[in-house]
This record gives C-alpha cells, sequence and structure tokens, in this order.
C-alpha cells in the first residue's frame, strides 16, 4: 500500500508507472514482487488491483495487455512464448522502448493474467549458488498496457499507460557465490548491467545534461522512461542483516539515497485518432461561441475584448471569402491552361498530317514526269524521221 498502490492507481487514469526491485542476490527481491500464496507479493496484489478497479468503474472501458520477458545475459527471451529469444528492442514515436514481436496477449481477468504470470515464472532462467538455492539468473519485466476511455466523453479520447513491474537479478560477489562456469558467466553479465544502471542512477541524480548511457544495457535502455522520463517510480531497495554482507548493504542504501533524488515528470497519456480531434476540437469552439454571445450580450464590461474578438472574426470571414476566390482563380486558370493543352495536341496532329500529303504529292510528281521522259524516249526511236521541204528557187 505504501510504496505500489498509488502507482496502480495512476496507470489505471492514464499514468505511465514502474515498480522495481534492487539488492544484493537473496534479499527477498523475489519474495517481495511475487510472494506466496499465503502472503502474495506486489504483483499479485496489483493485479487483483486493477481489476477490482475495473470492475468499480462501469462508467469507463478498459482493455489491458500484458508481455513478460527476461533479459538473460543480454538476451532478451519472451517468457509467455520460450521459443522467441535474442529479441531486438525498438523506440516508437513517443521515445518509449518496446521489445518487438513479444506476445502481447488480451486479459480479461484477473485469474486469466495469473495464470500467465505463473507460465511466464517458470519459464525464467534460475539457478542454484552457494547463496540461494533458486537464485534469479536474469532480470524479469512484467508490462501491462492499460487503455481506458470514460463513456461519457463524445471526443473519444483514449488514455493509454504502461505499468511496468520489475524483478531484478541480485548483485554478487563470486567468493561469496563460488560460481563457476555457466554460473560466473551469468553473474558477470547481472554485475554489469546493475553496474549500468547504478551509473545512470548516478548522473541523473547529480542533474548532469551530459549523455546518459542508457543505450549501454538492455535493461537500462527498457526502463529509460521509467528512470528519467514520463513515469511515477517506485525503487524497493532489499538488505540484509548478515555482517558479511555490510558492504553489498551499503552499496545498496547509496544507490537508494541517490534515486531519492531523481525528479520525474509524470503526464497523464491521452491519445486521439484525427476524428476525435475535430470532435473535441469543434466542442471548444462551440464553448467559446457560447461565451462570445454571453459577452456581446452585455454579461462583461470589457468592451475593447468584445470589438477585438469581433474583429478577429470578421478577419477570419475575409479571409475565408479571400480563400474562396483564390480557389475559384486558380480552377479558371487550370481549365484555360487545359484548352491550350488540347490546341497544341490538334496543331501539332495538323502539322504532321500536312507533311505526309506533301510528301505523297512531291513522289507522285516525281514518277509522273520519269514516266513521261521514258515514253518520249521510247517513241524517238520507233519513228522515222520527215523530210524538209525543199525552198522554191524561182520567184513568181
Amino acid at each position: 500500500e505504501r510504496c505500489a498502490q498509488s502507482i496502480i492507481a495512476s496507470a489505471l487514469e492514464g499514468q505511465n508507472g514502474t515498480i522495481f526491485v534492487y539488492g544484493q542476490t537473496s534479499s527477498g527481491k523475489t519474495h517481495t514482487m511475487q510472494g506466496t500464496e499465503q502472503s502474495p507479493g506486489i504483483v499479485p496484489l496489483g493485479i487483483t488491483y486493477i481489476f477490482d478497479e475495473i470492475k468499480r468503474r462501469s462508467q469507463v472501458d478498459f482493455l489491458v495487455r500484458a508481455s513478460y520477458v527476461e533479459i538473460y545475459n543480454e538476451n532478451i527471451k519472451d517468457l509467455l512464448n520460450p521459443k522467441k529469444t535474442d529479441m531486438k528492442l525498438h523506440t516508437n514515436t513517443k521515445g518509449g522502448c518496446f521489445v518487438g514481436g513479444v506476445t502481447e496477449p488480451m486479459i480479461a481477468n484477473a485469474q486469466q493474467a495469473k495464470d500467465l504470470i505463473s507460465t511466464g515464472t517458470k519459464n525464467r532462467s534460475v539457478g542454484q549458488t552457494q547463496m540461494n538455492a533458486e537464485s534469479s539468473r536474469s532480470h524479469s519485466l512484467l508490462r501491462l498496457v492499460i487503455e481506458s476511455r470514460d463513456k461519457s466523453d463524445a471526443s473519444g479520447a483514449v488514455r493509454i499507460a504502461e505499468l511496468n513491474l520489475v524483478d531484478l537479478a541480485g548483485s554478487e560477489r563470486q567468493s561469496h557465490t563460488q560460481a563457476t562456469g555457466t554460473r560466473l558467466k551469468e553473474g558477470a553479465n547481472i554485475n554489469k548491467s546493475l553496474l549500468t544502471l547504478s551509473n545512470v542512477i548516478a548522473k541523473l541524480s547529480e542533474g548532469e545534461k551530459a549523455h546518459i548511457p542508457y543505450r549501454d544495457s538492455k535493461l537500462t535502455r527498457m526502463l529509460e522512461r521509467a528512470l528519467g522520463g514520463n513515469s511515477r517510480t517506485s525503487i524497493i531497495c532489499t538488505v540484509t542483516n548478515a555482517v558479511m554482507h555490510a558492504e553489498e548493504t551499503l552499496s545498496t542504501l547509496k544507490f537508494a539515497t541517490r534515486a531519492k533524488t531523481i525528479k520525474n515528470t509524470a503526464e497523464v497519456n491521452e491519445v486521439l485518432d484525427d476524428q476525435a480531434m475535430l470532435r473535441k476540437y469543434k466542442k471548444e469552439i462551440d464553448n467559446l461561441k457560447k461565451k462570445l454571445r454571453y459577452t456581446s450580450a452585455g454579461g462583461e464590461k470589457d468592451l475593447e475584448i468584445c470589438n477585438m474578438i469581433n474583429q478577429m472574426q470578421a478577419l477570419q470571414d475575409e479571409n475565408a471569402a479571400l480563400e474562396n476566390e483564390k480557389q475559384e482563380l486558380m480552377g479558371a486558370v487550370a481549365h484555360k491552361e487545359s484548352q491550350m493543352n488540347k490546341l497544341t495536341d490538334i496543331m501539332i496532329s495538323a502539322g504532321a498530317s500536312m507533311s505526309m500529303d506533301e510528301a505523297a504529292q512531291a513522289q507522285a510528281r516525281a514518277l509522273a514526269l520519269a514516266w513521261a521522259a521514258a515514253r518520249a524516249t521510247a517513241t524517238a526511236k520507233t519513228t522515222p524521221a520527215m523530210p524538209r521541204p525543199a525552198l522554191a528557187n524561182t520567184m513568181l
């Protein structure tokens, strides 16, 4: 109730929320998040709270989706579909990070959600060390996407919130866990990602405007918005009272002290499609017109403001008239251009036809002249020459 309920309630109102536990191995992180049947943890209690609130709020439509992944040796695995491994991270238009192709079923009730979580938990990577018989060898992230819409809101606005419930693997020392082989490699990757998380927290707590190394690990990249962005975040640090782990306990407390100085700015995530936006703006315009009529009727004494509003309305009307005139002129110009293009096509076609006719006529004239010349030559060869008459030698 003190650490988690307010953040879960905010998610139902459209604000992003994140709850995660941090601490050394075997300090009670998984127990805090999952609990037992007799003493449920944050995850089952949060699921129950969400669906109890959904039932109670009959005036609001809700849609809940869930995904469950783990980061094991810097590889992302889908716990709801173990065949999907080495999955890629992507960034959406809002700056949020999501896992591409992740299984994300819709959830109808609390029992369905708990069954899915139970299935995913069985697929999580665990192993035995000297400090813990069932040590978590990966970071797990349960993400609930909660969409809600008020039935009485004519604008159709939809609020979308992401609730991240994260169970981090614990930091560990090889001298304490006696890890070798695969366990040693797992521990090295866990410590590396937790070190990156500590560096990010340190820079954010100091207010540095320099580069924040979110991309140095997949864990910090997935938690980027939760650590320094649009989200309400609760970090639960777990410690053990064993004297031999005093150094790790001190390190955890320093981490918590730095994290407390970070301030996020959580906002309600409201989404409107184009039609819904138009409806919302139309409603706002109608309200402004009502206020304008009230002002013009003498409800307000500031006549200057009334005149300015009326002048603005007149200018808007004049602008609309000019826009219509512009559209008409553009239409007329387009019509003239179309006519000119048609005339140009006709002239080109006519020119081509005349050229063909002239060529045909010239060819016909050349053939006629050649035929006439040949006929004349043939006639000259076959006809004998006529004798010229003799002139008279005497004169009368």
